[in-house]
């Protein structure tokens, strides 16, 4: 069947608009007339068995996950140091930052002490 249009066979499909797009750069076989996208439903499905017979899609790694590990692939420090150097840090930077008006019943409301505290978290959850 002859399907027009990207949305109409995102709406066949049940998928998005977005997924087609992705599809079109993977090689979904397609005809472009006049600039509009014209598909053959079978050769579509066709492609997606294909595709899905060669397994799944490896997930790209995002830049920050990426500059994740290499910073860990660095650092030498024990998880004990980075967990001080971390916590010491941020509350130099949360006094400094307020003005000497940290305390200990407002710290939550210091935006670079929460930053620290998720840090922190986070050193931990690797461990």
């Amino acid at each position: 069947m002859e399907i027009k249009g990207k949305t109409a066979l995102a709406e066949h499909f049940g998928v998005s608009r977005t997924t087609i797009d992705s599809w079109v750069r993977r090689g979904c076989p397609h005809e472009e007339v006049d600039g509009r996208f014209i598909f053959n439903s079978e050769a579509v499905e066709a492609w997606r068995r294909q595709r899905d017979q060669r397994g799944p899609v490896r997930r790209v790694k995002t830049i920050a996950e990426i500059e994740d590990e290499k910073r860990m692939e660095r650092d030498d420090r024990t998880p004990g140091q980075a967990i001080a150097e971390t916590l010491v840090g941020g509350v130099l930077l949360a006094a400094e930052e307020s003005g000497g008006k940290l305390r200990s019943d407002n710290f939550r409301e210091n935006p670079g002490v929460m930053f620290m505290i998720q840090q922190v978290a986070d050193i931990i959850d690797r461990v």
